[in-house]
C-alpha cells in the first residue's frame, strides 16, 4: 500500500483523462484548502478510488467538474473516508459543478460535513449516489446547497445507512430551476440529535422543487423531526414516503411555508412512538393504504 503524507494536497488532479487510485492511504492534509484528493480540471476526467483509506484532511475528496459534453465522475469502492482534520470545517467529500459521484461499499466518518454537495453547474444534471455504504459520526451527514440557477442535483442512497451524526440530510435550494431530487431506497436514517431530513425551497418560481422520495426506508431515533419540509416564494418542496417508516420522533412530519406549496404523501407507510405525527403548518397531507 502507498502512503502520502503532508503539503497542502495528497494528490492534485489537474489535467488528466483517467486517474486511478488503488490499496493507497493518504493523510495529514490539513490546510484550509487541502485534499487527501482534489480534482479540479477544466476537462471530462474519471477518477477511481479503490481499496483506500483517507483520513485526518481538510477535505477527503475535493471534486469540480465544468461542463462538457461528458461530464467528470468519482468512483470510490471499499475506501474509508475518516477523522476530517478540522471539528468545524472537515468535508469526507465535497462536490461542485458538473461531476457525478458514487460510492460503493465505502463509509464517511467524524466529519464536520459527510458530504457536501453544491452549486451544481445549469447544464444538465449533477448525481450522487451511495449504494452499501454508510455515513456516521459527522456534524452533518450530507448537506445539498444550490443557489445556481437552473442546477440540478439527484440523490440516490440505496442500501446504506446514515446515522449516529448530529444532524443527518439538510437539502437546500434558492435558485430559480434548481431541481433536486433525493431518493432514499432500503435505506435507514437513525440515531441523530437533531433531525432526520430537512428541505428548504425559497426560490422565486412555481416550478421548482425540492422532492424526496422514501420506499421501503426508515427514518427513526430522531431527537426532532423526522422529515420538515417548507417551501416560500412560490417554490414546492414534496416528500413521498413508500413502505416506509418515520419512529421515536419529536415529530414524523412537520410542514411550514408561506405562499409556496408543500404536499406529503405517505402511501403503506408506518408513523409511530413520536410525540407528534404531523405538525401540518401548510400544504397537503395524503395517508394512504393503496
Amino acid at each position: 500500500m502507498l502512503n502520502f503524507s503532508g503539503g497542502v494536497n495528497g494528490i492534485n488532479i489537474q489535467n488528466a483523462s483517467a486517474v486511478q487510485i488503488e490499496k493507497t492511504s493518504i493523510d495529514g492534509f490539513t490546510s484550509g484548502t487541502g485534499a487527501c484528493i482534489r480534482l479540479d480540471s477544466p476537462n471530462t476526467v474519471r477518477l477511481y478510488v479503490d481499496d483506500s483509506f483517507l483520513r485526518q484532511c481538510n477535505i477527503g475528496i475535493f471534486a469540480n467538474g465544468t461542463a462538457t459534453s461528458n461530464r467528470t465522475s468519482v468512483i470510490v469502492d471499499n475506501t474509508r473516508i475518516e477523522r476530517g482534520f478540522s471539528a468545524t470545517s472537515a468535508t469526507g467529500v465535497w462536490m461542485q459543478g458538473a461531476v457525478d459521484v458514487s460510492l460503493r461499499n465505502s463509509a464517511i466518518s467524524r466529519q464536520d460535513q459527510g458530504i457536501h454537495f453544491e452549486n451544481p453547474a445549469g447544464t444538465g444534471t449533477s448525481h450522487l449516489a451511495l449504494d452499501r455504504s454508510a455515513i456516521t459520526r459527522s456534524t452533518t451527514a450530507l448537506i445539498y446547497a444550490n443557489g445556481v440557477a437552473s442546477g440540478q442535483g439527484h440523490i440516490a442512497i440505496k442500501n446504506s445507512r446514515v446515522s449516529n451524526n448530529s444532524d443527518q440530510l439538510n437539502v437546500s435550494n434558492t435558485a430559480v430551476g434548481g431541481n433536486v431530487v433525493v431518493i432514499v431506497e432500503d435505506s435507514e436514517i437513525a440515531d441523530s440529535g437533531s433531525n432526520g431530513a430537512t428541505l428548504s425551497n425559497s426560490a422565486a418560481d412555481a416550478n421548482t422543487r425540492i422532492q424526496l422520495e422514501l420506499v421501503r426506508s426508515q427514518v427513526k431515533n430522531i431527537t426532532g423531526i423526522a422529515v420538515s419540509l417548507s417551501a416560500t416564494n412560490g417554490a414546492k418542496s414534496y416528500l413521498y414516503a413508500h413502505d416506509s417508516e418515520l419512529a421515536h420522533a419529536a415529530a414524523a412530519v412537520k410542514t411550514a411555508g408561506s405562499t409556496g406549496n408543500v404536499v406529503v404523501s405517505l402511501v403503506r407507510s408506518t408513523i409511530y412512538h413520536t410525540t407528534t405525527a404531523i405538525d401540518h403548518g401548510f400544504g397537503k397531507v395524503r395517508l394512504a393504504v393503496c
